[in-house]
């Protein structure tokens, strides 16, 4: 935990658990004590293992550090994790899927709902579901294709209109200079031509998180067995786990007034009682304190960027976001982090290449 921590619900239910099976051992691992704190190690991108693609964990790899020390320190030689859990036991808020289906009343009711639970207004996210009932995919591609190309400035933050559109708003694309906005216009062009005209707007990002979810856990599986020897286990990422609950339509796994009925159904009487009962999840907030401490060696990696080299992304641009986050806007939180992990990755890429691969030898031909 941290110090924005101390008071969540977390704890307190790691405690109850706990109490309620003694054959449990629970270790509190108190980030304030352990000195841990979001983009430590990044001041010596070498010391970072190589994973198949960019991974957003390179962010935390200090605080999984601290988290995994108790295991490591007795012997374990598995760690089990709840990843994957919120992708198949909850369901996207998107009510243009729903409204798409032809259940519209139904559709509208969760709008307005969405829209209060957001305390945002509710007339553009109407807008937006009914606007998806005339678009598809490919055609949103192609129109963020153009946005991209004309470079004209998307907002700052998503609206809550987004959980009815298939595209997000792509802020960090003021950052590209003009041949990077040719280069990504040309490669969302290219996914434009083969989207599926079917897929809604709620099923699309359900999808896009899963794969998301899927790469960083396998991303942090290797960093775990290459750092201290521990695998990782995501067993709610079992193909048959995604399988059987994305048959459930998202509007049946995210019913009003209650939480995760997937999790209800599935799992009373094998866990903890009062952990299906809950309502809450503890938001994280010490990135902003990682980011201070850590900004110096984060400029380092950002000034050497192999994209602004590449001519795809303006360094100056860049390094301003950058600083706006330190000091506190959330706008550029999301955009900077996976910047960071690209050109982290970027920077391993030679390394890594050269040892990992080598060329295969000629197969003995069959007697």
């Amino acid at each position: 935990m941290d110090a924005a921590m101390v008071g969540q619900d977390d704890t307190r239910y790691a405690a109850e658990i706990a109490a309620a099976h003694p054959n449990i051992t629970r270790h509190l691992v108190d980030g304030r004590l352990a000195g841990s704190r979001h983009f430590d190690r990044l001041d010596d991108p070498a010391g970072i293992p190589f994973s198949d693609a960019p991974a957003l964990s390179v962010g935390t790899l200090a605080i999984v550090g601290a988290q995994l020390a108790p295991a490591v320190g007795a012997g374990s030689t598995g760690h089990l994790t709840g990843w994957g859990g919120d992708n198949v036991l909850d369901g996207f808020a998107s009510p243009a899927d729903r409204y798409r289906s032809g259940d519209r009343v139904a559709a509208l009711r969760d709008a307005g709902r969405l829209a209060r639970e957001r305390r945002a207004a509710a007339h553009p996210l109407l807008r937006a579901v009914t606007a998806a009932a005339r678009g598809t995919h490919p055609r949103a591609l192609a129109d963020l294709a153009d946005t991209v190309l004309t470079g004209r400035a998307p907002r700052a933050l998503p609206d809550v209109a987004d959980a009815a559109r298939w595209c997000g708003r792509l802020s960090a694309a003021r950052w590209l200079t003009k041949p990077g906005r040719t280069a990504l216009a040309d490669l969302i062009g290219a996914r434009a031509a083969v989207a599926d005209p079917a897929v809604g707007p709620g099923e699309l990002r359900e999808r896009l998180a899963l794969e998301a979810t899927g790469s960083e856990y396998a991303a942090l599986d290797c960093f775990t067995r290459a750092l201290w020897g521990l695998p990782m286990h995501a067993p709610y990422l079992d193909t048959r786990i995604v399988d059987i609950s994305h048959a459930v339509p998202a509007w049946e796994r995210r019913r009003p007034g209650g939480f995760k009925p997937l999790a209800g159904a599935a799992l009373t009487g094998l866990v903890h009682a009062p952990v299906l009962a809950r309502r809450t999840k503890t938001a994280f907030n010490g990135v902003y304190d990682g980011l201070r401490v850590n900004a110096p060696a984060l400029r380092r990696l950002l000034a050497g960027s192999a994209l602004a080299d590449a001519n795809l992304i303006d360094p100056a641009a860049v390094l301003a976001s950058l600083d706006r986050t330190v000091h506190g806007s959330p706008a550029d939180l999301a955009s900077v982090h996976a910047l960071v992990a690209a050109e982290l990755w970027l920077t391993n890429l030679p390394a890594a290449f050269t040892s990992w691969w080598e060329l295969a030898p000629d197969r003995e031909a069959s007697r």
